[in-house]
């Protein structure tokens, strides 16, 4: 055969048959998937309730790399999907890596607990492209659902973005709580700059 594999420094005499005869070899490296720093804006900025609850003026919730435990003033957003202003706490933030990457899922803190209402989420609807302007190439949509997800404290998910390819911009259109309100503290993009097929998930 004419392929090398060089995975744990493996050669043998295989390499120094092969290497020689074709002027050395193409070389490919699997990167690993890692967070990726980011900024975001909502297409409807959360207002919050209660007293200094569930806003977000700053911008700084969803990256400051904290996964919050327990529900306080300053550490997440509530969205909603039931009754008829359920659309009211859906706030669509769009997430923007600054340039394209190979991204393989999106990660959601988020935290409960069902005396304030405050439920694990159900479902997930993500959109992913690589520019929003109006020519550009429509938007691949994932949809993830969630069970048996805990109410109690904070917990993270998952949802695979793996079929989005190499995008900038991943906006969140929709989280469907188990029942009342779903408290988003955390989001997490992972991927790689490289090629999505050389981007390993963790």
């Amino acid at each position: 055969g004419k392929i090398v594999y060089g995975g744990d420094g493996s050669a043998s005499t295989h390499a120094a048959t092969i290497l020689p005869i074709h002027n050395g070899a193409n070389v490919w490296i699997r990167s690993q998937a890692a967070p990726i720093p980011f900024t975001y804006t909502y297409a409807t900025q959360p207002p919050g309730c209660c007293g200094g609850f569930y806003d977000d003026p700053g911008n700084t919730i969803m990256n400051d790399g904290v996964k919050p435990s327990s529900i306080t003033r300053s550490n997440c957003v509530e969205y909603q999907n039931h009754g008829p202003n359920s659309n009211r706490y859906q706030y669509q933030p769009t997430i923007d890596l600054g340039a394209d990457y190979a991204v393989t899922s999106l990660e959601l803190s988020y935290v409960a607990h069902p005396a304030p209402n405050k439920y694990a989420p159900e479902k997930v609807v993500v959109s992913c492209r690589s520019a929003l302007s109006a020519s550009a190439a429509a938007p691949v949509r994932v949809e993830s659902t969630f069970s048996g997800l805990s109410n109690y404290g904070g917990h993270t998910v998952r949802v695979d973005l793996a079929q989005c390819g190499r995008v900038r911009y991943i906006t969140l259109e929709r989280i469907e709580p188990i029942q009342g309100g779903t408290n988003i503290g955390e989001l997490a993009v992972l991927g790689c700059q490289s090629s999505p097929r050389y981007c390993a998930s963790t």
